[in-house]
């Protein structure tokens, strides 16, 4: 039977990973050349495809009902009595590490090596001379940041020969879990960040007909932000690699909707997608939730503007929902440095 090869991590932001990427450098990446600097929640375990969407619909639900926590990464370590391993140890200031490592492992039917005790940390080299280990540890004394942790990852290992890496699968976002009421339905509201095509263009929803469509422009989470199709635009395409913002609903453990959005330039995003799932759904202000939930988070994360395609079914639904369409000039502005924009209305967040 076909398993899965994941674990749970903390990712560390961008300016810290940088910071560990060039430690690891000098040491010639030595045991870590698979994977970006993180730290391990849950070690990595097998699962079988057909235990997936169990494991991740727990997941999602368990973190984002957890609270966002702090660390403090420093104080450079080794596992004796080896000394081939050299990390910077982690502290769980107000103790959220472990309060989400142990729901984890309580609800979702994960384990853990019970014979070792778990030491949060980032492995910085693996198979040091001793020689080498007391260098490093000498240089990097006085190391130490403090981060607030937003998110927690599923990490997956695509395969485990040759040089694979371990890739980012699913991020679900600490803290932002919501329960709302529309009409006789219980919804909850969970917002991730995922980096799976199939999770989040895997049904038919709004952006699939037409010429203009956002997905014809889509390749594994890709959009360009000027026309591929267009032999005389000019410019670089640039593409979403930051990420996708998926706001899902759900009913029981039921997916009734979901609406996606990725981050294209610092206060650009774009629509990707979007749907109700079943008709008996379609009318109850699931929708709205949804929309509702996705520009709270817009707002608080400096949202500007909103791109979606011309001719959208969906135009006064945004307009009803706080989004205010703005003159293509305006946009053009901010985009026109990486070339001609795809055929779009933009909306801006109020």
């Amino acid at each position: 039977m076909a398993r899965r090869r994941l674990g749970a991590v903390v990712e560390l932001p961008e300016a810290h990973r940088l910071e560990v990427e060039g430690i690891r450098a000098v040491c010639g990446y030595r045991g870590v050349s698979r994977i970006d600097p993180h730290v391990t929640v849950i070690a990595p375990f097998n699962l079988s495809y057909a235990d997936w969407p169990s494991l991740r619909r727990c997941f999602l639900e368990v973190v984002g009902e957890s609270a966002p926590f702090r660390v403090r990464i420093g104080e450079v370590m080794t596992f004796e009595p080896s000394l081939s391993v050299v990390a910077l140890c982690v502290a769980d200031l107000d103790g959220g590490l472990k309060i989400v490592r142990d729901r984890l492992l309580a609800s979702c039917g994960l384990s853990d090596h019970p014979e070792r005790d778990f030491r949060p940390h980032v492995t910085l080299a693996d198979g040091l001379t001793s020689v080498e280990t007391a260098e490093l540890l000498r240089l990097l004394r006085g190391v130490e940041w403090e981060i607030e942790i937003t998110a927690i990852s599923i990490l997956e290992l695509p395969s485990r020969v040759g040089s694979a890496r371990w890739r980012s699968v699913v991020s679900p976002l600490l803290g932002e879990t919501r329960r709302v009421v529309r009409g006789p339905l219980l919804l909850s509201l969970v917002t991730f960040v995922s980096l799976e095509r199939e999770e989040t263009c895997s049904e038919e929803g709004y952006f699939v007909g037409g010429a203009n469509r956002i997905s014809d422009h889509l390749t594994d989470g890709a959009m360009p932000l000027r026309d591929s199709e267009d032999e005389n635009s000019v410019g670089p395409e640039m593409t979403s690699v930051d990420h996708g913002i998926v706001v899902a609903a759900y009913v029981g453990s039921n997916e009734v909707g979901r609406v996606v959005a990725s981050r294209l330039a610092p206060g650009i995003f774009s629509l990707r997608y979007f749907r109700v799932s079943e008709v008996e759904y379609r009318g109850s202000g699931v929708g709205r939730a949804i929309f509702d939930h996705l520009l709270e988070y817009l707002r608080r994360n400096d949202g500007r503007f909103l791109l979606a395609p011309a001719e959208s079914p969906l135009d006064g639904f945004l307009t009803v929902l706080g989004f205010e369409e703005r003159n293509d000039s305006v946009l053009a502005q901010l985009v026109n440095p990486y070339g001609t924009i795809l055929k779009v209305r933009s909306f801006s967040i109020r």
